[in-house]
């Protein structure tokens, strides 16, 4: 049933690793991201447990290849020759694919692309192609550590080393509860997070291959486990146990049921299934939800998918790959001598190690700061802006407008003379004045929205009194509003002069989300800060209803995600006060859009119908959905 060599129970398990990593990704990840068009009946949350799974095989196999190799070199060129061909061959389907179809938040530039190809974009502050590759750098930090310890003859008795990495990472977890937290260069270094869990795999081969006593084993297990615990919940030693005890079984060939046909075949093109399963999953979700397929049919399409774009990979590039580049190594091997030690294998690995956890800490700091457009916020100008007091004694309706370009003043261009529409009663800087578009306190120098449903407004009730509040500002994300940023920092004073002004806000308007939807922000993570939004308002007094608009459309549709979470979670977001507003991403015809993004007059005066609708209505919670 099984290659020579091979253990096929160890197969079944690699199998259970990737399908429970693929089936979290498809099912929770997904709807934590891009949330299903209807949720699913059933999810994997723990299936994440699965790369922890395929870590502690790896601690097993690596000594195993270890114990094989003739050489450092042999050893590097075995590893190197089973990972990156396939895995070159997928970032680079992955990437181009996504760039083709526009998959948003996946955006990559060709240097981008190339740093990827080394597999340790993530230590050098590169965003990976896919989020699952993450694990892979990871695992080339442990293949460099082994390296290191093989050639000092530490691994010679390996129980004192597999001792000193769960000890190191006990000693961290236990410093970082009494408050004292390693540098993150030191953590990574030392793998304190991830290392236990190669440690145990590499102490259960030590017992399988080496006669490591039992007593021992179970000793270097509990300590591996305990070191597990320590950085994560307690539910962390079950895990551990658990695992431990399916790769001990497994090597001792005592699991029978891991052999089956089904499960080795997966098993054997578990890697390539780990590549290509997310990215190019998701997108293929997103793709037949959008056309109308049930959630639950558009995840079996992508599994199916998944399981066939690895076993294509496995037999096209993954064995043949392999078997080219190994027959040519041992070619080479014939005519050189067999060498154990040397002292630049030893040297090569220690620089390796220290470039992989330095490499990110130096990255940050030498980046250039993001752009701050906040610093283009209309000032209110002397000459334009006549002042006026907030309070004459005419209750008014104080509406406080946030978000980013769609919320501020660029929509159409203003004709001259240079005098938008209306005049509106706006507050800025601590006072009120009375201005045009562009208005004080946004980004732009078009029209607004506010101008255009001010008018609205005086026709409907000549008397009405409204005071804006301002602060728009173009092309900023969720979490610049919620800090640390300057445009949180922004937000806390202009919440501050609105108190000291004694003006109390009737609504809140929300009108941003294109920045996110382009960026590929999470759907639960939107959620989160727009709930962190309202915790900010509320503690700064404004507890006013906040409206938030469906406002992602800026050139393309991006994932709709931001939406779907927005009507899936309608109901709990309402307890928060957090309530509909308008959906200005219907607003698509041509004569809406003047860039694309940003709205024409007549798109502006339909957007601003919307919003006359929601504000002049009375501010309530949406009523249930039927289930």
């Amino acid at each position: 049933m099984t290659d020579p060599g091979r253990l096929a129970q160890l197969d079944g398990l690699r199998a259970i690793a990737a399908l429970s990593v693929v089936g979290f990704h498809v099912t929770s990840r997904y709807d934590e991201a891009l949330v299903h068009a209807q949720p699913l009946p059933f999810a994997l949350p723990w299936g994440h447990l699965g790369v922890e799974l395929f870590f502690v095989i790896s601690g097993f196999v690596i000594l195993m290849t270890i114990d094989r190799a003739r050489s450092p070199a042999d050893f590097v060129f075995a590893r190197a020759s089973r990972l990156f061909p396939t895995y070159w061959v997928a970032v680079l389907l992955t990437a181009l694919t996504l760039r083709a179809v526009q998959m948003p938040g996946y955006e990559r530039s060709a240097i981008d692309i190339v740093v990827n190809l080394t597999m340790v974009q993530d230590h050098f502050g590169v965003a990976s192609i896919d989020g699952a590759y993450w694990s892979l750098g990871v695992e080339l930090m442990f293949y460099a550590w082994m390296l290191l310890l093989w050639q000092i003859g530490a691994l010679r008795r390996p129980a004192l080393a597999i001792a000193a990495v769960c000890a190191i990472s006990l000693a961290s977890n236990l410093s970082e509860h009494a408050g004292l937290r390693w540098p993150t260069a030191l953590e990574t270094l030392a793998m304190t997070q991830w290392g236990p869990w190669f440690a145990l795999g590499t102490a259960l081969y030590a017992h399988h291959a080496r006669g490591l006593s039992g007593r021992a084993t179970l000793g270097l297990a509990a300590l591996a486990i305990a070191a597990i615990t320590t950085n994560g919940p307690v539910s962390g030693a079950a895990t551990a146990a658990i695992v431990g005890g399916l790769v001990h079984g497994a090597a001792r060939g005592r699991l029978p049921w891991l052999a089956v046909r089904p499960l080795v075949a997966i098993g054997r093109v578990s890697y390539p299934l780990y590549l290509v399963h997310q990215a190019l999953g998701w997108w293929v979700i997103v793709s037949l939800q959008k056309a109308g397929m049930s959630s639950l049919g558009s995840v079996a399409v992508a599994l199916a998918l998944a399981l066939v774009a690895a076993f294509a990979l496995n037999r096209i590039v993954e064995e043949p790959a392999m078997a080219a580049l190994r027959a040519f190594w041992r070619q080479r091997a014939a005519v050189r001598p067999a060498g154990g030690t040397g002292r630049r294998w030893t040297v090569g690995s220690a620089a390796v190690l220290v470039a992989l956890s330095g490499g990110m800490t130096v990255v940050t700091a030498l980046k250039p700061a993001a752009p701050k457009p906040h610093e283009a916020i209309r000032a209110v100008d002397p000459s334009r802006h006549t002042s006026v007091p907030c309070d004459d004694g005419v209750p008014a309706r104080v509406i406080l407008v946030l978000g980013q370009s769609n919320a501020a003043s660029h929509a159409a261009p203003i004709p001259p003379p240079a005098v938008g529409g209306p005049a509106l009663r706006v507050f800025a800087e601590g006072g009120c004045v009375i201005a045009s578009d562009p208005l004080p306190g946004t980004t732009g120098g078009g029209s607004s929205l506010w101008s255009a449903v001010q008018e609205l407004t005086s026709a409907a009730d000549p008397q009405a009194r409204l005071v804006w509040a301002p602060l728009a500002v173009g092309a900023t994300g969720i979490a610049r509003w919620i800090g640390p940023d300057p445009v949180h920092d922004r937000l806390v004073a202009h919440l501050h002069g609105l108190r000291e002004a004694g003006l109390k806000v009737e609504r809140v308007v929300w009108q941003q989300g294109e920045s996110d939807a382009r960026d590929g922000t999470g759907a639960r993570e939107y959620l989160r800060a727009l709930h962190a939004l309202r915790g900010l308002l509320d503690r700064h007094g404004v507890t006013a209803p906040m409206h938030v608009a469906r406002s992602t459309f800026c050139r393309r549709a991006g994932t709709g995600a931001i939406g779907r979470a927005l009507t899936r979670y309608e109901e709990a977001l309402a307890a928060a006060r957090i309530l509909p507003g308008p959906d200005t991403d219907l607003l698509l015809a041509p004569d809406d859009r003047r860039d694309a993004c940003h709205f024409t007059d007549a798109g502006r005066r339909r957007a601003a119908q919307l919003w006359y609708d929601v504000l002049a209505a009375p501010a309530q919670a949406p009523s249930p959905r039927p289930r």
